[in-house]
């Protein structure tokens, strides 16, 4: 008989850790709109706010998905476009 080393288990394929990237990267914006709309309320304290920031800047600059962001930013309040888009933007170099 022959023996063979165990099966690893298999990685998942490009496409689908793609799709779950996407999903991911589309369901932090509705959560970050809603955190903007909470601050606007004074729901959030500024020592949350400023971490939320930091999030929002790392995402608004994760570069191969920012066009997932231009399609959603059509569909954003203005105020909040207007604070993402006042990030540097490091895609851009």
């Amino acid at each position: 008989m022959i023996r063979r080393p165990p099966r690893s288990t298999p990685k998942p394929s490009s496409a689908a850790s793609d799709v779950y990237k996407r999903q991911a990267y589309h369901l932090s914006w509705f959560m970050f709109e809603n955190d903007f709309f909470q601050y606007t309320q004074g729901l959030v304290d500024d020592s949350v706010w400023d971490a939320k920031l930091k999030a929002f800047e790392n995402w608004y600059n994760t570069c191969d998905l920012r066009p997932l962001y231009v399609r959603r930013s059509k569909y954003m309040p203005a105020a909040f476009i207007t604070l993402i888009e006042s990030f540097p933007d490091k895609c851009a170099e």
